[in-house]
């Protein structure tokens, strides 16, 4: 019995019995009837196996769980009135609804035959299910849901409505909800069968959970129903050989054996499948694109495969690749007709925009004479292309002038170049097209604020801020347009306005940063000659600021800036000579190195800045002994790395990292000591590990825009130490110029 050889099992357990006639061996008898039947059912010879069901009675019918057991057969068989004559013998039977399920079952397989096999009982459930196949067939789902509707939960056609409804999110691709209902589908029942391959298809864990008999099973009856039986195992071997890219060729002679069936038996899947041979050209080079023609022919979108041998040239000959994407695109506007209306020239700006990115990655002339001779000088380094970028990028806005990409490229390489007043005309049109666009807002307004125009810039920024008003970076940067302005104002001897913008200043910044915004408008003040109230904001500066020397070197600094009386200068020279002298801290240390930073950054200039910064430098030193929190160790490091400082910066970095270890920028700041000057001759097995450490403890971090940010300088840095030629990366990146860009940040409060 345990092999299901269940005949030559009924065959013994007779003899044995008829020679001992014990309650054991006549159990034996009856269980190897059963599974003999069971066996004979799925088998479909369901009128033999209800004769030995026949024939089990005649040597048991009075036990009640054997009845129950035979009866639940016969119902499986059709045989239902039979069953419900032997639970007749045992009315209060939990067999009953397994009977009749099994009743159910039996009816649905002979379709509208089966309705004799029922009690008129059931008649109305069984006519709606058949009903709501028709209906579902027919694509009338919402008539199958109203004809399900009258299916109660008792039912014992109730896992047939189940079933249906699962089709009927399946066939609307809604596998969550035809997997929530087959989920639900008892593994006796005939409908848990029926819905088995189509689970197995969408159903993950279900596909799994399987047997590999079962598996293969399942398998061969999704093949059956997809039409394919002969045909998917066919694509199964061939999409073995595409996933291997040395074996393209051998792959493409597959295919070619396999298409005529592919075009007899689902010629649909053709076009897909050149498409997959057409993009793992680009794995393995423009070799294979005459064996690819020779099976596929030439593809509708690109028949002469400039653009394959475009993308494919990417990968290090950009030169021609340049060269085929003009073709590329030639060819699309001498035959636009396969193209969709109104396409051609988008698909065109979409070429050359292309074009002008590739162009665009390459230094060009001015950028190489910047280089080191060894890099200047390299054999392997790229040329610049023609047309250039700027070209490519011009091109691509005579065709679709709304290609926002377009815009952003031809911005970003006039400021790569510093050519400013191209960079502003190109980030003015875009704003032509799109007039909220938050990054060309930012950029425009900083183009106008080195120009020192800050009224536009101003109202540039507002309009961003306007647009995005939880964005504190803008806010921070439209409260320093405003201190900008104010300076200028107080240049121009016109107190008044400069007050205003002072005091708009103070109402957008941080309440922390009080004190730098205070600070200026007292220098203001006393350049207007009003004394008291200098001396009035004065004091609510001091009163703010987390250290007096701080207060003291701004003002020393305006002063300069200003041209206030050489009085006022002396007297904040004094106290800045003073505060220097003082025990160092290490809220003093962040908060006057910061603001120097913030004067380099911003491009000030003034008499005696150079022996102000080199006294601060010295003063942080000096205050490496004492207790930093973890801010103002980020503040501190990342300042004077910034300016050049780098004995300073390690030294701090040795003890962020003791006193910090899950902090990853203090060793993504220290291989960035490493980074200052030559790139190629950074140590890599130095710094490799300081980066994977910063990034192993960045991505432990919760998700937000600082780790997003840091993350990706990480990438950059180590895209960068592991590149075999720095001039395949294009643009060499500025390390310090992206870690500490020129823009506005939270922390800029200074011209």
């Amino acid at each position: 019995m345990r092999e299901g050889r269940f005949q030559l099992a009924l065959e013994l357990t007779k003899r044995l019995h008829k020679a001992m006639p014990t309650p054991v061996h006549q159990e034996l008898v009856l269980q190897a009837y059963l599974g003999r039947a069971s066996q004979l059912r799925t088998q479909g010879q369901t009128r033999d196996a209800v004769t030995v069901l026949h024939a089990a009675l005649a040597v048991d019918h009075t036990t009640p769980v054997w009845l129950e057991q035979v009866a639940e057969e016969l119902a499986r068989c059709g045989e239902v009135n039979r069953a419900l004559e032997l639970l007749a013998q045992a009315p209060e039977s939990a067999a009953l609804a397994y009977v009749m399920a099994g009743a159910a079952d039996a009816a649905l397989q002979r379709e509208t035959a089966g309705r004799a096999l029922l009690p008129v009982s059931l008649d109305a459930d069984f006519d709606r299910i058949l009903l709501a196949f028709q209906q579902v067939e027919a694509g009338k789902d919402d008539d199958a849901r109203a004809t399900l509707q009258g299916i109660g939960l008792r039912s014992p056609f109730l896992e047939w409505k189940v079933l249906l409804r699962g089709f009927q999110a399946y066939y609307a691709n809604d596998d969550a909800r035809a997997q929530e209902n087959w989920q639900r589908l008892a593994p006796e029942r005939l409908p848990y069968r029926l819905a088995a391959p189509f689970r197995f298809r969408i159903d993950a864990e279900f596909r799994a959970a399987q047997s590999p008999e079962t598996h293969t099973a399942l398998q061969r009856q999704l093949d059956r129903m997809d039409g394919g039986e002969a045909l998917l195992p066919q694509l199964r071997k061939l999409r073995g050989a595409l996933t291997n890219p040395d074996s393209l060729a051998a792959a493409l002679r597959q295919a070619e054996t396999l298409l005529p069936a592919l075009r007899r038996d689902a010629p649909q899947l053709e076009s897909r499948l050149a498409s997959c041979f057409y993009w793992a050209i680009l794995d393995t080079g423009p070799d294979d694109i005459l064996r690819y023609k020779r099976v596929f022919g030439r593809p509708a979108a690109d028949p002469n495969f400039f653009r394959l041998e475009a993308m494919a040239n990417e990968g290090g000959n950009f030169q021609d690749a340049h060269t085929s994407w003009q073709k590329y695109e030639k060819e699309i506007a001498d035959d636009p007709k396969i193209w969709p209306s109104g396409q051609v020239e988008r698909v065109r700006a979409l070429v050359w925009l292309r074009m002008g990115r590739n162009a665009a990655d390459i230094l060009d002339d001015k950028e190489v004479a910047k280089l080191p001779a060894s890099l200047r000088d390299h054999p392997d380094r790229l040329r610049p292309l023609n047309p250039s970028a700027e070209q490519c990028f011009r091109h691509a806005l005579e065709l679709a002038p709304d290609l926002l990409e377009a815009h952003e490229g031809l911005i970003q390489l006039h400021r790569r170049a510093a050519r400013n007043a191209k960079a502003e005309q190109a980030a003015r049109r875009l704003l032509e097209h799109i007039p909220d666009h938050l990054p060309t807002l930012e950029a425009l307004s900083d183009l106008l604020l080195e120009r020192e125009e800050y009224a536009e810039a101003l109202e540039l920024l507002k309009q961003a801020a306007k647009a995005n008003p939880l964005n504190r970076h803008l806010r921070a940067k439209v409260g320093t347009a405003h201190l900008l302005a104010a300076r200028s104002y107080s240049l121009a001897d016109r107190f008044e306005e400069a007050g205003r913008e002072y005091q708009a200043a103070l109402n957008l910044n941080d309440p922390a940063d009080a004190y730098t915004i205070l600070a200026r408008w007292a220098a203001s003040e006393y350049r207007a000659g009003q004394t008291e109230r200098a001396e009035e904001l004065l004091g609510q500066a001091r009163a703010r600021t987390p250290s007096a020397l701080a207060v003291a070197y701004l003002m020393l600094v305006e002063s300069v800036r200003l041209k206030l009386h050489r009085s006022l200068k002396a007297r904040f020279d004094k106290e800045f000579k003073a505060g220097l002298e003082e025990p160092p801290t290490a809220a003093t240390a962040a908060a006057i190195v910061t603001f120097t930073l913030s004067l380099t950054k911003m491009k000030v200039v003034y008499y005696g800045q150079k022996a102000h910064a080199k006294k601060v430098l010295a003063y942080v030193e000096k205050a490496a002994r004492a207790d930093c929190t973890e801010a103002q160790m980020e503040q501190i490091c990342t300042a004077l790395i910034a300016l050049n400082s780098v004995r300073a910066a390690r030294r701090y970095l040795d003890a962020a990292l003791k006193q910090f270890p899950a902090n990853p920028l203090f060793p993504y700041l220290l291989a960035a000591t490493y980074l200052k000057g030559d790139v190629s001759r950074a140590a890599v097995w130095q710094v490799r590990p300081m980066l994977e450490q910063a990034r192993r403890l960045a991505e432990a971090m919760p998700a937000d825009a600082r780790r997003d940010k840091l993350l990706h300088d990480i990438q950059e840095r180590l895209n960068a130490l592991v590149a075999a030629n720095p001039f395949a990366m294009g643009f060499m990146p500025d390390f310090f110029g992206q870690m500490f860009d020129d823009s506005y940040d939270d922390d800029d409060y200074d011209d």
